[in-house]
């Protein structure tokens, strides 16, 4: 296995094949008078290749693919990728508040123990032999490491992205197998229930508010690629059962689709003289206050194999973080 890295030695942005004549020509001259009028056709030649360099960037610049690389090039001209600003909140202070907010799902108790019996209920049923759990194959292995982009920052295990993409063949095998054995043994290793998390201000809020920051979570590349395995073959049958009004974490759908149906039917309900009813609904911290036991439940009703639930109910329990700021500060280890 190599990940390939090259450098270019003595590098001198815009450099190109025009000013090795006038470089040359410069060494030459020496100390002579004539030295200064090469250093000047250096110089506009550098500068004429900036020239071409900024309106070809200008030009290429296209938000209607990938606004990423454009914003990319902006925000440096804008200020906008200034020094982020020191967080005046401790870092066991901004990390309480996330775990705060999963302390209590606010389910009743008479509701909390029906789920619990329908739980259990569906926990006793015979498992079903398929390629849900069937041992990973090669070709699904190939696909979903292709997904993972260079660019995404390491987990807690420090391994980039880059590490999995130039793996040889022996590392894919034996990389198959081992997560074919977590996937038949119910377990994974202790450190892809940790997670990174970064504090990201969020714009106009004050800063000496724990609720104030964003938290993103970094988790170890290889879990990632095991989730991207789970959902390939969790993706065909959950589609079938989802209704076709949905249109969050779905293939082949975007918010653009639901704004087309929203104003769709105002505009039918304008014509027939109806009234169209809309209700939004934000719920604050919402992947935070899942309640796991209504999820297992959610989970036992749609897959039928119970195996492959028991499996995405261990690796989303005992969980744990450690929240860090940008001054680099870090939280204690906190358990959810």
């Amino acid at each position: 296995m190599s990940i390939p890295r090259g450098c270019r030695r003595q590098y001198i942005p815009t450099w190109h094949s025009e000013c090795d004549q006038p470089y040359n020509a410069f060494l030459l001259a020496g100390g002579r008078v004539d030295s200064d009028f090469k250093a000047e056709e250096l110089t506009s030649c550098l500068d004429r290749k900036r020239r071409e360099r900024w309106i070809e960037s200008i030009e290429e610049t296209d938000f209607t693919h990938s606004s990423k690389k454009a914003w990319k090039t902006f925000n440096p001209l804008t200020g906008r990728c200034a020094r982020p600003r020191q967080c005046p909140v401790p870092a066991n202070a901004t990390a309480y508040w996330p775990l705060a907010n999963g302390l209590d799902a606010g389910e009743s108790k008479c509701h909390s123990l029906n789920v619990k019996l329908q739980c259990s209920a569906l926990w006793k049923a015979p498992r079903v032999y398929g390629h849900l759990t069937s041992p990973f194959t090669s070709e699904e292995l190939v696909h979903a490491i292709k997904l993972l982009k260079c660019e995404n920052a390491q987990g807690p295990d420090n391994i980039p992205p880059a590490f999995l993409k130039h793996l040889g063949r022996n590392c894919l095998s034996w990389l198959r197998e081992f997560y074919s054995s977590c996937l038949d043994r119910v377990a994974i290793p202790k450190i892809w229930r940790e997670a990174t998390v970064i504090a990201v201000p969020k714009p106009n809020k004050p800063m000496d508010d724990p609720r104030s920051y964003r938290p993103i979570s970094l988790l170890c590349v290889p879990y990632k690629l095991l989730e991207h395995l789970l959902l390939f073959r969790l993706e065909p049958v959950v589609n079938a059962q989802l209704p076709t009004q949905q249109g969050d974490f779905r293939s082949g759908r975007s918010t653009v689709q639901q704004d087309v149906k929203l104003t769709s039917d105002i505009e039918e309900s304008y014509e027939r003289r109806r009234k169209a009813g809309l209700v939004l609904v934000d719920l604050t911290a919402a992947y935070d206050t899942v309640w796991h036991q209504g999820l297992a439940l959610k989970l036992l009703q749609t897959i039928p194999d119970r195996h492959l639930v028991r499996f995405i109910v261990n690796i989303i329990s005992n969980r744990s973080f450690i929240l860090k700021t940008s001054e680099g500060k870090c939280s204690r280890l906190r358990r959810l």
